[in-house]
């Protein structure tokens, strides 16, 4: 099949920092506040239009990933054609080459949707600014707005609000992913459930103003690591007691640790980057185990020609 045009993009994951969960909205999400950082973990997605194909095709060596209409490359291809379809007899041939962990909690899927947003506005005419795009991934995945953003930023809502704050730009980030996948709405049953249990339920969520500006002023003095938190971490170890222990593991090594998101991918932050490989070197992974050494970074998504 002839290739019209290409288009490549990196498609970086995130972290977590801060997590808290509050009561149930009327449409029947969560509503949260958090702070996300982009890292450099990355996968590569390759896009061609070519004559002869239909539709959009997903190639991976990855296989764990789905390839049909539950991936949220295809959403946004969906979501896309639905304004502007390829000419007649031409298609998009998606090559994904994956690297960030699927089911852990570091947001590769909401960030490949974005970054299939920006690629295929580009390949398909569509002329969307990246306001339109954004607005389009958020009726895919809460997350994907975010990617747009980058760098530092406060998300809330359900998380498709998104602040910007101050940028981290230095150290790094030790990642470990335990050999387990957890679904997020599992996730949030499994909080559901736990939260009921201890007659705690969920309360509703402050004003925004004092965890901005904590993080702001966290950040600026480096000192933020003081402020991370997860709500989901109690009742996810509760459930998945692997976890748990790999966060103890990397303790050893590391002192603040945290999981990220609803899990399973566990991390640390070093103030300096060398810091972080040093760390590592008495550390004994588990069989199976995921291990990455990233630097914050600020674009969630890059375009390659």
């Amino acid at each position: 099949m002839s290739s019209l045009k290409k288009i490549s993009v990196t498609s970086r994951a995130k972290l977590n920092l801060f997590l808290k969960v509050y009561g149930t909205r009327p449409d029947g999400f969560h509503e949260i506040q958090s702070i996300f950082q982009i890292i450099e973990l990355e996968d590569t997605i390759k896009f061609s239009l070519e004559r002869g194909r239909s539709g959009i095709t997903i190639r991976t060596t990855h296989q764990e990933l789905p390839i049909g209409d539950d991936n949220l490359i295809v959403k946004a291809y969906q979501k896309l054609a639905r304004i502007k379809e390829p000419p007649q007899g031409e298609g998009i041939l998606c090559e994904v080459s994956k690297k960030i962990p699927i089911g852990a909690g570091l947001g590769g899927g909401s960030s490949n949707c974005a970054a299939t947003l920006i690629a295929l506005n580009s390949l398909l005419n569509t002329n969307l600014d990246f306001e339109m795009l954004s607005a389009i991934g958020a009726e895919i995945g809460s997350d994907v707005p975010f990617f747009f953003m980058g760098g530092t930023s406060l998300v809330y809502g359900k998380g498709e609000k998104v602040e910007i704050l101050p940028d981290i730009n230095q150290g790094g980030f030790v990642i470990s992913v335990p050999p387990v996948k957890i679904d997020t709405t599992t996730a949030y049953k499994l909080l559901d459930s736990h939260r009921m249990k201890k007659g705690t339920g969920f309360s509703q969520a402050p004003q925004l103003s004092e965890l901005r500006q904590l993080w702001s002023n966290g950040i600026i003095s480096n000192d933020f690591v003081t402020y991370m938190h997860n709500d989901f971490e109690e009742a996810i170890f509760e459930q998945y007691p692997l976890i748990e222990d790999a966060k103890k593991r990397l303790e050893k090594v590391a002192g603040n640790v945290l999981m990220s998101g609803s899990g399973s991918a566990i991390f640390a932050y070093f103030p300096r980057y060398d810091d972080a490989w040093k760390a590592l070197e008495d550390y004994q992974p588990l069989p199976g185990e995921f291990l990455n050494i990233s630097r914050p970074m600020k674009e969630g998504c890059e375009i390659h020609g």
